[in-house]
């Protein structure tokens, strides 16, 4: 969906939150708090009261932050790490990056109570951080430091100590070794405005054309006109990949026709309202609308896709695994300059007529020499059941035929198209009954009913590629 993009997620404190942090560590080191029962049986808390937070869940927003999320919830950033945990397919990197849009659950903790503490109770004791020797094994990235400043937090691909840390800096395996202040330095390049940046500091002199060469991918936009799927539909799409978003887009031009001559000239002998074939000004509009409305809803936002790129070598963002694309899939009315011209017949409620979309021709070279066509009528954004679906399933069939101006084929069965034969989006031809799917009986739009939206999207970035997430 746009809007859905990657925020840099940083392990420590932005620096608000380090000054109201305290400025001891516990022994789980900075973010990877001691639970309150640690402390209570290491004697740095006594018998403190407690009060339980969290529980529930979080949708990530531009400019979160784990530490910011976990002060907001339980009162202290220091539990980030608790978050992190709850959300192994959701935070990544080591709680480096978070995606926003994504939902986080918050478990539920139990947290030194706030108001106890100033009512008189204990409050957590200062502890100094054990000495060690610089070159302690690292656990989950923390080494403890040889000085009471604190512990070491690591930070994605960087292993960060304090600037107060005066003995050298320890080596360690994988990971760039470095200060507070040195970080800061290169955190200041990350943006919360789609997919962060940084400076190359950690990439080797090999990798940097290939940091050249997603650096300009990300800073430029992509598109593909006119695309069919193998010779069907006519539709555009654009990426953005600051934002995340591909935009498709199928331009009409509706035309709103009265009933035929026959069927008007019938409803005089029958005694029928020949209002009944007749389109008020409104009924467009409201059609039109409807229609318009419908097929964003339907088709938008279905299924992500990634970027397929592998990231060797790269240490910082963005990095190609990281890029992703959401469909906002958009009919839009266009008189001078359509994709497809639709007629939408009007007939009386009830009353059914066979709809249709006809491609576009194309010449030689596959480009488009004119519109395509569509047939509908004044009941088509009426939901039905199909005799294709299943006893549950309802389709509303202007919908359903939206998704061969996408290029995508019948898959119910006819003379031509038996059961079990393959459609052009990868599918098959389902046995009649019991399908819910958006090119059956349905209105479910699957993985397959995309196919056309990723191949143009990889016509688009070529030879970028792109698949389901």
């Amino acid at each position: 969906m746009p809007g859905q993009d990657v925020q840099h997620a940083p392990t420590t404190a932005p620096p608000q939150a380090e000054q109201e942090a305290p400025s001891h560590e516990t022994t789980g080191g900075p973010g990877n708090a001691a639970t309150v029962a640690d402390l209570q049986a290491n004697g740095g808390l006594g018998d403190v009261p407690t009060v339980s937070r969290g529980g529930g869940t979080h949708t990530i927003a531009p400019g979160d932050t784990l530490w910011g999320i976990a002060e907001s919830t339980y009162g202290s950033g220091r539990y980030w790490r608790d978050i992190m945990v709850a959300n192994p397919t959701t935070v990544h990197a080591s709680g480096d990056l978070i995606i926003v849009g994504d939902t986080l659950a918050l478990p539920t903790l139990d947290v030194p109570d706030p108001s106890a503490a100033q009512a008189g109770a204990p409050a957590e004791a200062p502890e100094e951080a054990p000495a060690a020797t610089p070159d302690a094994g690292m656990d989950g990235g923390a080494c403890a430091s040889e000085e009471p400043v604190g512990q070491s937090v690591a930070h994605g691909s960087y292993l960060i100590y304090p600037d107060a840390y005066t003995s050298p800096l320890p080596e360690a395996a994988g990971v760039i070794v470095i200060r507070q202040a040195e970080f800061d330095a290169i955190d200041a390049g990350y943006t919360t405005d789609g997919p962060t940046f940084v400076s190359v500091a950690g990439e080797s002199g090999e990798d940097a054309g290939e940091r050249a060469r997603i650096d300009a991918f990300v800073a430029d936009t992509h598109a593909v006109e006119g695309f069919a799927l193998a010779g069907s539909g006519n539709f555009d799409l654009t990426y953005t990949p600051t934002t995340s978003a591909a935009a498709v887009e199928v331009r009409l031009a509706f035309e709103f026709k009265a009933g035929s001559v026959g069927s008007i000239i019938g409803a005089l002998f029958n005694d029928d309202e020949i209002g009944d074939f007749l389109w008020s000004d409104e009924e467009k509009d409201k059609w039109r609308e409807d229609f318009l409305r419908e097929v964003h809803d339907h088709w938008s936002g279905q299924h992500a896709l990634r970027c397929q790129e592998p990231d060797d070598g790269l240490v910082n963002l963005p990095r190609w695994t990281q890029l992703k694309a959401d469909a906002e899939v958009n009919a839009v009315e266009d008189e001078a300059n359509p994709h497809f011209t639709v007629e939408v017949e009007r007939i009386p409620v009830g009353d059914f007529e066979t709809s249709w979309v006809q491609t576009p021709d194309r010449d030689a070279a596959g480009d488009v020499t004119g519109p395509g066509h569509a047939k509908f009528d004044s009941n088509d954004m009426t939901p039905v059941h199909k005799a294709s679906g299943s006893a549950g399933a309802q389709q509303t069939p202007a919908v359903h035929e939206f998704g061969h101006m996408l290029g995508l084929q019948d898959e119910y069965p006819s003379a031509s198209r038996p059961s079990g034969t393959n459609t052009r989006q990868g599918s098959q031809v389902g046995n009649g009954n019991n399908d819910d799917r958006i090119m059956s009986g349905g209105d479910l739009i699957d993985q397959d009913h995309y196919e056309s939206i990723k191949q143009a999207l990889n016509a688009a970035t070529s030879p970028v590629a792109f698949d389901f997430a």
